[in-house]
């Protein structure tokens, strides 16, 4: 088996469940497979988008959906956020005045707040060591799960996680396994995907070496060479079903031996935008 641990390090996970549709009203819970392997392959592609990572990425899309273990969760308010936008041309006098050549448009930002800040994803195949240690090092670069604010610490093991470990107070988890007639969708990756995001990657950039004005624009501040404005965006993906799984022993959840806690002994108080320098 192998499994991976993401650790929500700001004790909350941002992303639209895509089932609301376009006002993206709710937060998905739990994180949807597909997002695990989206961000692996942010990492990979970042990294150098190397061969051996490839293999991993490939390996890992090719196995049925994962077992899903997770504690409850509370959903925030979808409040509206005006934001920068990539995907818009401003017209004269609409420019943001902190992000010129950009516009400001209303966003919203799903959340939910875990009871326990983690979520387990559980393959019941064991790939070689290669393939572990590539995903390892895929999972070691990860630094989001979902939206950009959602940070994470991924802990791949191919020991059995432990259910109950040392915490002041016990949350129940929830495990899902993949069933046929389960009642939670969820995306997933399947055979060919990584090669459907690379083309989709590809296309886009295509697009922008074409110089096409319907399709890019120019930003002297961010690049001298032209953004794509209608990105490519890849489809919906594959779905599976999932539904709980029946246990007769109590799951817990607890603080990670890999989690902080920082006490300010002296000197100024430090701001929450610090955190980052930090870890």
């Amino acid at each position: 088996m192998i499994a991976i641990r993401a650790h929500f390090l700001t004790g909350k996970y941002v992303a639209a469940d895509l089932a609301t549709g376009a006002g993206r009203s709710r937060a998905e819970w739990p994180p949807h497979p597909a997002r695990l392997f989206y961000a692996l392959v942010d990492a990979w592609a970042a990294l150098g988008r190397s061969a051996a990572g490839r293999r991993a990425l490939e390996w890992l899309e090719s196995q049925p959906g994962p077992t899903l273990r997770f504690s409850e969760a509370h959903h925030q308010p979808n409040r509206q956020t005006f934001v920068p936008v990539n995907d818009d041309i401003p017209k004269t006098g609409d420019e943001s005045a902190d992000f010129p050549f950009r516009v400001k448009k209303s966003r919203s930002f799903a959340a939910v707040v875990p009871f326990a800040p983690q979520v387990d994803f559980v393959w019941s195949a064991t790939p070689e060591s290669q393939v572990v240690q590539s995903l390892r090092d895929l999972c070691e670069a990860t630094p989001r799960l979902g939206h950009s604010t959602s940070l994470v610490h991924l802990e791949l093991t191919q020991e059995t996680l432990n259910k109950s470990e040392s915490h002041a107070v016990a949350v129940p988890l929830t495990e899902w396994v993949l069933q046929d007639d389960g009642k939670n969708v969820c995306r997933v990756p399947s055979p060919g995907r990584l090669a459907q995001l690379d083309e989709t990657f590809t296309r886009s950039m295509n697009l922008s070496s074409a110089g096409d004005p319907k399709l890019v624009k120019k930003n002297p501040l961010l690049s001298p060479e032209p953004i794509p404005v209608a990105m490519p965006r890849p489809d919906y993906g594959t779905v599976a079903r999932y539904g709980p799984q029946p246990t007769t022993r109590p799951l817990v959840s607890s603080f990670s031996r890999r989690e902080w806690v920082i006490f300010r002994i002296a000197g100024p108080a430090i701001h929450v935008t610090r955190t980052l320098f930090i870890t």
